[in-house]
């Protein structure tokens, strides 16, 4: 912006475009790649991913490191792109979002919608949001979203500053396709990286989570944080063949 602050939606240029290399792995259920981008001196980081399958245990561990001369901070955020059969987000479709300790002061779900009137409708007018004992919040479909409607609502913002959640999620779709995922050392590292926002974007073709870590590094340190996503299918009646399937695609 004018006054020099980070916003978060600006159209900012790259300087370049980064380069990855493909590590070689012992492993052919596993990928390792990085890459790492200076700015003079003064900025500079290294960023490996490894990516590996286990059954239907998908997880992607990522290591950032600050390899320049002065701290930088960066928020992080995976979309989670999610649909079953191509089936319209609508009726059927369930997500939990587990904040353990979200809301505890609080009666019922609460939350934000930033583009409420202008970009975005109206979370409410398509699906059921509640709170659980534990804090949890599951928002349940009973309405079909149209074509060209955009819904995002914000469940944690600046102002918590404290939770214990994992930044863990549950996704269900009307084929039984279900996704639950966590970012384990959310609970198990003090400090870096920590959520500090947890949004839910939706439209027709997707139902996405998006817990958002904010990772600040001073010179030479390092901060870790692993991606764990379970994939499994509960059977619902009977289904014609080649029924099940879903689409899950990362950003």
């Amino acid at each position: 912006g004018a006054d020099g602050a980070y916003r978060f939606n600006s159209p900012y240029e790259f300087a370049r475009e980064p380069v990855w290399t493909v590590l070689p792995s012992p492993d052919p259920e596993e990928v390792t790649f990085v890459s790492e981008e200076r700015l003079g001196e003064d900025w500079g980081y290294r960023l490996q991913k490894t990516t590996r399958l286990d059954g239907n245990v998908l997880t992607v561990r990522s290591m950032l490191t600050n390899i320049g001369r002065k701290q930088f901070t960066t928020p992080w955020y995976c979309h989670h792109f999610f649909t079953g059969d191509d089936t319209p987000v609508g009726p059927g479709y369930r997500l939990d979002l587990g904040l353990s300790e979200y809301g505890l002061e609080m009666t019922g779900a609460r939350y934000r919608q930033p583009g409420l009137g202008t970009w975005s409708g109206d979370l409410a007018d398509y699906a059921n949001v509640t709170m659980a004992p534990d804090g949890s919040i599951g928002i349940s479909f009973r309405s079909s979203v149209p074509a060209g409607r955009r819904l995002k609502a914000e469940f944690l913002d600046g102002s918590s500053a404290y939770t214990l959640t994992d930044g863990s999620f549950a996704l269900s779709a009307p084929n039984g396709v279900r996704v639950q995922a966590r970012i384990p050392e959310l609970q198990t590292q003090s400090r870096n990286p920590f959520i500090y926002g947890y949004n839910v974007y939706v439209e027709r073709g997707t139902l996405s989570p998006e817990p958002m870590l904010l990772l600040y590094l001073q010179p030479d340190e390092t901060t870790v944080w692993t991606q764990h996503l379970k994939f499994t299918r509960e059977e619902r009646g009977r289904r014609r063949r080649g029924d099940g399937g879903g689409l899950f695609a990362f950003l």
